[in-house]
């Protein structure tokens, strides 16, 4: 009696490991994938302070903002691009010029712009490089030359467009902003 109640016990024991592990791999496998884990969140043009948006504006195409972002790590770069105000009968109709180019400088992000006893980098030392073999979609280009990451567009109010970059391989990315009559907010996450 003892050994068939042990046996029993045992077999118990047995069948609910494998009914509680078989359903938990099952659980496991239905759970769908998060996606890639973003790494950062930068502000490009303009800040984003919890719900509050403040965009940069332009009144003439001569006044261009510039922001290098470091992204070492990083293999997908996405930039998001809003115009909470764009005019389309202003001179220029509201054009948008953005130019994206990455370098493999060290201190990319960091370059001083005065020489100094330790011998920092200059920034106007630093080598930038076209990056459009790495735009994988960009909707809406007006014009994208070969080999260029300089792009032309017409931005509508609060209606967005996107630039992905994939398969990067560098230490910073600049990006540059110029327009007329818009006012911008960029953002730019990577994974």
């Amino acid at each position: 009696m003892k050994k068939s109640f042990i046996l029993a016990a045992i077999a118990i024991l047995v069948i609910g490991g494998i009914l509680y592990f078989n359903r938990s791999e099952q659980t496991f496998r239905a759970t769908p994938s998060a996606g890639p884990e973003i790494k950062v969140v930068s502000d490009v043009v303009g800040t984003r302070v919890g719900t509050t948006t403040t965009p940069v504006y332009y009144t003439g195409f001569g006044a261009t903002t510039t922001k290098i972002t470091k992204v070492s790590g990083l293999s997908e770069v996405i930039y998001t691009i809003t115009a909470p105000v764009a005019s389309t009968t202003a001179e220029g109709g509201g054009i948008v010029h953005f130019a994206i180019t990455g370098s493999n400088d060290w201190d990319c992000a960091t370059a001083s712009t005065t020489g100094g006893l330790q011998n920092p980098i200059l920034a106007k030392d630093i080598f930038w490089y076209d990056v459009g073999t790495s735009v994988s979609e960009y909707a809406g280009t007006l014009a994208l030359g070969n080999g260029t990451t300089t792009f032309s567009t017409i931005m509508t109010p609060h209606l967005g467009k996107t630039i992905t970059l994939k398969d990067i391989n560098y230490e910073c990315l600049k990006f540059e902003a110029d327009a007329t009559s818009t006012a911008l907010f960029v953002q730019m996450r990577g994974n």
